[in-house]
């Protein structure tokens, strides 16, 4: 049975179990802290029913994003940032609800009826009690919830804001392989099943098996009977530690392939840097562009003029629009001869003192402008401030966000002309946040692109973990979508990564301006993940609820059976 009240141990154990899970995550990136969060969140869920677990789930979430979002004070202040982390904490914490209803399905069962006792009038029924154990069922059912929420707060709260799922802490282990398969949710799922199901084999080792008719060699089986018993347990314990294990290593097979199929492309990046002042990132807009067509020059100088088939520069790197302003428009299309390639340039196009589009300028030299992306997905309290005449009233800060973005309306795929192959090459732009949106990454691939880019500006969060917690998404979509991908930053961090998630380049420090270059291998096929979309995601949050109104349905269909003492009626 469910208990009546949550012992303090539980609380204390949802408090580990978030700070221990956000240790998985960047700076730290201890990816086997994941498995191990969610086998501590396991045990304390496990004997709460469901509004009983779901306070506690938030408490792990609380724990887990407070020190995980702390950037968002940084850009935002400090009230919108504690309710970034709470409303982060109450949709994670959902899958408490979920799971708590789930397993009246998986666990009811009839009492045992007392020797002697008979149904009807002057008999005695029992009344049907759910047995909360930890079995395989239970453990997937947990992992199931818990993967559900997490996959939610794509779309809510504040339109969705999806950072900190757990898919992104396995970057660097070998349960990283799923992405390839089913996304970052699948890759989710296989962490949280992998610390559920461990803590199933642990508790079935300690726990002495029941045997028929009491304790061993006293019930009518005998000794005959324990060792049957044992011989189950021990099965038991093999099955969760054998999935535990598949789950683990599974991925390690799977074909995931850095091999060009159409070609390689030599591609140059440009990290400007910025200098933050106390009158705003952007104070001294024209340095931005200055400091970004500097550091071209020098990656010209180095590469030679000409050898390259691309440059990337970071979202931001102007803050001028240069389709508007002629001395930003020199600067941009100077840097562009020098290099002699085509130039991704981050730029913005003011609408109106208070709005603005965040947009990728595909630029050739002589040309200007070829081709446009608009961020389609803009992120709460890093790019818009939701409510913020509400919260005004609290902190001036959220006045640093100073004008909101809007939606763009197109998939950025961006077709540019390489020289080198003799054909159109399909570059895929996704500006910043975008890149922890399953269906706005998934989109351009499905489009045609054959490599990726993740344009970013990280200079409103200060030395945070921001942009290294965001490296490591880059990293996943790249095995995601088997794609080479390129982050590039203004201040960093900024990398080119290769399709297997490993890394072409070394990372660049924060705040220091900086150059590279590497040969993309480009690539046409789909990924099983790229194919199929969005269906694993949407799987994995209708099936938990599936479950939990299907065990929703069995508590009030059973578990609330009269119990008859002498034909009169009492409710259980």
């Amino acid at each position: 049975m469910p208990q009546s009240r949550v012992p303090w141990l539980t609380w204390i154990l949802a408090v580990l179990a978030g700070i221990v899970s956000y240790l998985a995550f960047r700076p730290s990136g201890w990816w086997f802290a994941a498995p191990v969060a969610m086998a501590l969140l396991y045990v304390a869920l496990r004997p709460l029913g469901p509004w009983r677990g779901q306070p506690v789930a938030a408490v792990f979430g609380l724990a887990q994003f407070l020190p995980m979002l702390t950037w968002a004070y940084n850009a935002a202040g400090l009230l919108p940032y504690l309710a970034l982390a709470l409303a982060s904490a109450l949709m994670l914490s959902l899958g408490a609800v979920v799971y708590g209803y789930g397993r009246y399905l998986l666990g009811a069962r009839p009492a045992p009826r007392p020797r002697g006792s008979r149904g009807g009038r002057g008999g005695k029924v029992s009344a049907v009690r759910p047995r909360f154990t930890a079995s395989v069922p239970d453990a997937v059912l947990f992992a199931l919830a818990f993967t559900g929420s997490d996959t939610l707060r794509q779309f809510f709260p504040f339109d969705g804001f999806p950072w900190g799922r757990l898919g992104f802490t396995q970057v660097d282990g070998p349960m990283a392989g799923w992405a390839w398969l089913g996304g970052v949710t699948l890759v989710g799922l296989a962490a949280a099943l992998a610390g559920a199901l461990s803590v199933v084999a642990l508790l079935t080792v300690v726990t002495p098996p029941a045997v028929p008719g009491g304790p061993s060699g006293s019930g009518p089986l005998g000794g005959s009977g324990a060792a049957t018993a044992v011989k189950r347990n021990w099965r038991r314990v093999g099955l969760a530690a054998g999935l535990t294990a598949g789950v683990v290593a599974l991925p390690l097979i799977f074909p995931i392939s850095n091999k060009a199929q159409a070609g390689t492309l030599t591609v140059g990046a440009v990290q400007g840097d910025v200098q933050v002042t106390s009158e705003g990132l952007f104070a001294q807009q024209r340095e931005v562009l200055e400091n970004h067509a500097k550091v071209s020059l020098e990656l010209a100088h180095s590469a030679g003029q000409g050898k390259l088939d691309l440059v990337l520069w970071p979202e931001n790197s102007t803050d001028i629009d240069p389709r508007t302003d002629l001395e930003a428009y020199d600067t941009i299309d100077s840097a562009a001869s020098a290099l002699g390639a085509p130039v991704l340039v981050g730029a913005m196009e003011y609408v109106n003192s208070s709005n603005r589009y965040n947009q990728g300028l595909l630029w050739r030299a002589g040309e200007g402008v070829v081709d446009v992306y608009a961020k389609r997905h803009p992120a709460p309290f890093a790019e818009y401030m939701p409510a913020r005449s509400f919260f005004r009233l609290f902190t001036k800060k959220v006045d640093l966000i100073n004008t909101d973005m809007l939606p763009g309306d197109k998939v950025g795929l961006m077709p540019f002309e390489a020289g080198v192959l003799g054909r159109k090459v399909a570059l895929g732009d996704i500006i910043c946040f975008e890149v922890a949106y399953d269906s706005i990454v998934a989109d351009v691939v499905q489009a045609g692109a054959e490599m990726i880019v993740v344009q970013t500006n990280n200079a409103s969060f200060g030395f945070s973990e921001e942009s290294t917690q965001q490296f490591a998404m880059t990293r996943l979509r790249a095995i995601e979508h088997g794609r080479a991908t390129v982050q590039i930053s203004t201040v960093g961090v900024s990398a080119a990564v290769a399709p297997d998630g490993s890394l072409l380049t070394p990372v660049t420090s924060l705040y220091e301006p900086a150059y590279f270059t590497a040969d993309l291998p480009l690539r046409t096929s789909l990924t099983p993940a790229t194919r199929i979309g969005d269906l694993v995601c949407w799987a994995m949050m209708v099936a938990p609820v599936a479950l939990a109104v299907a065990g929703l349905g069995a508590r009030f269909a059973h578990g609330r059976r009269p119990v008859v003492r002498r034909g009169k009626g009492v409710r259980a």
